[in-house]
C-alpha cells in the first residue's frame, strides 16, 4: 500500500490493475515476490511486439508496449530463459516482429556457421572420454584392492595382543609387505597406464594385486 495525494492504492493487484493516470504518480512499487519497495523504475517491463499487439488487440502495431509487471527487475531476470535462442527460436521472433530481420538473420547465419565446430568438439570429446575410460575403471578397480589389503593390515594390527606369538608377528609382516607391495603396484600401474594412453595402448582393467604380488614373490617381475 502507498500514499499518494491522500489516497491509497495497492500496487499488488496484478500488472495492469492500475490506470496509467494513477500509476505515474506513485514513486514506489511492492514486487509481489520478493515484497520489496523498490522506484517504480525497476518494474518497468517491454513487451515483446507479439504481446503488445494481443494485449492492446491491434494487429498492426509496430511498436512494444511498457507497462508496469507486479514483479521486480530482478525478480523477473530470475524467470528469464538461460539458454541461448535456438535457429527456430530466432525464425520465430523474426515473424512475430520481435526481432530485427538484419539482425537475425546474421545470428541465424552465424550459428549454423558454428554447428560444425560444435558437432565437431562434441565427438572429439566423447572419444577422447571414451579412450580413456579403461583408465578410470582401472584407477578404481586398485583402489578398491589396495583398500582391502589396508583394511586387513589394519584389522590384524588392532587385534594382536600384548604378547604376540612368533606366529602372530610373522602373520602381521605378512600383511604389511602386502599392503606396501599392493601400494606400490598401483603406483606403478598407473604410471604405465599414464604411457599407454599416449601411445594408444590399454592395460586390462581387471587387473588383479595379489596375481602380481605372487608373481613378485616367484621372481616372475
Amino acid at each position: 500500500m502507498h500514499e499518494h495525494k491522500g489516497k491509497s492504492v495497492n500496487t499488488q493487484a496484478g500488472e495492469n490493475s492500475l490506470p496509467s493516470s494513477v500509476i505515474t504518480t506513485i514513486i514506489t512499487l511492492v514486487c509481489k515476490t520478493c515484497g520489496e519497495t523498490k522506484p517504480k523504475k525497476e518494474f518497468h517491463r517491454i513487451l515483446t511486439l507479439a504481446q503488445s499487439k494481443a494485449l492492446l488487440k491491434k494487429p498492426n502495431l509496430t511498436t512494444r508496449h511498457t507497462l508496469y509487471s507486479s514483479l521486480c527487475r530482478a525478480c523477473r531476470n530470475q524467470r528469464k530463459r538461460r539458454t541461448p535462442l535456438s535457429i527456430k527460436d530466432l525464425r520465430n521472433k523474426i515473424t512475430t516482429g520481435d526481432l530485427n530481420p538484419v539482425i537475425g538473420e546474421a545470428l541465424i547465419t552465424e550459428k549454423r556457421q558454428a554447428l560444425p565446430r560444435k558437432r565437431s568438439k562434441v565427438m572429439k570429446e566423447y572419444w577422447q572420454k571414451k579412450r580413456t575410460l579403461w583408465q578410470d575403471e582401472l584407477k578404481s578397480n586398485l583402489q578398491k584392492q589396495v583398500t582391502t589389503y589396508a583394511n586387513r593390515y589394519y584389522s590384524y594390527q588392532n587385534q594382536m595382543p600384548e604378547d604376540p606369538t612368533p606366529n602372530q608377528n610373522a602373520l602381521l609382516l605378512q600383511h604389511s609387505y602386502n599392503y606396501k607391495e599392493a601400494q606400490r603396484i598401483r603406483k606403478d600401474l598407473l604410471e604405465q597406464a599414464s604411457k599407454a594412453v599416449k601411445d594408444g595402448r590399454e592395460i586390462s582393467p581387471d587387473t588383479k594385486i595379489n596375481e602380481l604380488i605372487k608373481r613378485r614373490k616367484a621372481g616372475v617381475v
